[in-house]
């Protein structure tokens, strides 16, 4: 291989090796570790094993949890989006009677009603956009320098 007819004490005792930068999965790191523990002359390879499956399975159980409050999230919203449908028509009930009464079509009667909901869902989104967008910098900002604490600096 690449270590052939070198004498033994050409390498230094340990070598630290780099990762390019990306999105490497528990899985990768271990078939590289193992790749480099193949070639003759390397004894132990030390990777953070114990470390890179804590943060795997804390991102894993964090994914979980995600999906499960999404779900939660979900069932709340159709519950109040429907409950709000049933007040409005409910308070304004008096203004519907009357214009179906003096011949307002349906689509007519509808139309205020979808106006006003557009508006209030495209307010309430970009609001809601706003406020992911600010929560997830500062929670980046957060986790990036707790990790740093721990495992020094991450890029």
């Amino acid at each position: 291989m690449i270590l052939e007819g070198l004498p033994a004490d050409v390498l230094p005792p340990s070598i630290e090796v780099r990762l390019v930068p990306k999105e490497w999965t528990v899985t990768e790191v271990r078939a590289l570790a193992d790749r480099i523990h193949a070639v003759s002359g390397i004894e132990d390879v030390r990777y953070g094993q114990q470390e890179i499956e804590r943060i795997y399975a804390l991102l894993s159980f964090a994914r979980a949890v995600a999906i499960v409050v999404a779900g939660v999230l979900c069932l709340a919203v159709i519950l109040l989006v429907s409950n709000t449908i049933r007040l409005t028509v409910y308070a304004r009930r008096d203004e519907i009677e009357i214009m179906s009464l003096i011949g307002a079509t349906d689509a007519f009667i509808r139309a205020p009603f979808l106006i006003e909901g557009a508006i209030q869902g495209f307010l309430g989104g970009t609001v809601a956009s706003v406020a992911i967008v600010v929560l997830e910098g500062v929670l980046r900002e957060g986790i990036r320098r707790g990790l740093s604490y721990a495992y020094g600096p991450i890029d």
